[in-house]
């Protein structure tokens, strides 16, 4: 029942953010991805996870929403939650849906100095099954300021913010920051490749800090599709030790 009133808040929520936005000038991006991750977390089982997503983004500047829902596939004993252990010896294979987030950005921008600022809230709903560990069976937050720099042949970002987490007894996680940085340089045409280096606290007392370094090339697959592959490996014990991925971004329409 809980997660009946889950979805159904989520339902509501898009909608109100979607028909004032409908109205003004703005362009509506499908969004689709699948990852693959492989890590040991500090224990003797390593741990594979499977992470499928489908998501809609509607943007109408300077405003950006986007709800995004996982399905995943896990073999192991690690939390996909917080990538962290659930407990000692705990070795199982499951799959379903994750918990579902929906994200409002607030952008500025300052084209002469080709300097950009977004500032983005995320709310995770409790939508996947918690005794699974495949989802935190609590409702989190995030605040998050991305500020970017184009110098025409590289363009560097950074990132600050910090998880609001939900907590129980059984459950008891902390709120903590997370910080990451990267760079981009064109190719040649639509063509990008970039690298980032990501950290955050983690979500438990005593817990290793996940940090990760990551790779990519972004291109345009055809007029309206854009396609991002992308590799990682962990830098911490409370990372896999590596994955890749693949997203494509199909622009459905845009209107003025």
């Amino acid at each position: 029942m809980v997660r009946v009133r889950s979805a159904c808040f989520i339902i509501g929520l898009a909608a109100c953010c979607a028909v004032p936005a409908a109205s003004a000038s703005g362009r509506l991006s499908f969004i689709a991805g699948a990852e693959w991750s492989e890590g040991d977390y500090d224990q003797p089982e390593d741990t594979t996870v499977f992470y499928e997503f489908v998501a809609a983004r509607y943007t109408a500047a300077p405003w950006s929403f986007k709800v995004t829902v996982p399905f995943l596939q896990v073999d192991g004993p690690a939390s996909v939650v917080d990538d962290e252990v659930e407990s000692a010896g705990l070795n199982r294979s499951v799959s379903g849906m994750g918990d579902v987030s929906f994200a409002t950005t607030y952008s500025f921008s300052w084209k002469p100095e080709r300097l950009y600022l977004d500032l983005i809230g995320r709310v995770r709903f409790p939508t996947g099954e918690e005794d699974d560990g495949l989802g935190s069976g609590e409702t989190d937050f995030v605040a998050l300021a991305s500020l970017t720099k184009d110098f025409e042949s590289v363009t560097v970002y950074a990132d600050a913010g910090r998880r609001f987490l939900g907590s129980s007894p059984t459950r008891p996680r902390e709120d903590g920051w997370l910080l990451s940085a990267g760079l981009s340089t064109p190719l040649g045409g639509a063509t990008e490749i970039g690298t980032s280096v990501d950290w955050r606290e983690a979500a438990y007392d005593g817990a290793p800090d996940p940090a990760e370094v990551s790779a990519y090339v972004r291109f345009d697959v055809s007029k309206d599709v854009r396609a991002n592959v992308y590799a990682f490996a962990g830098l911490s014990d409370g990372s896999p030790d590596g994955g890749a991925g693949l997203t494509l971004t199909w622009r459905a329409f845009s209107h003025d």
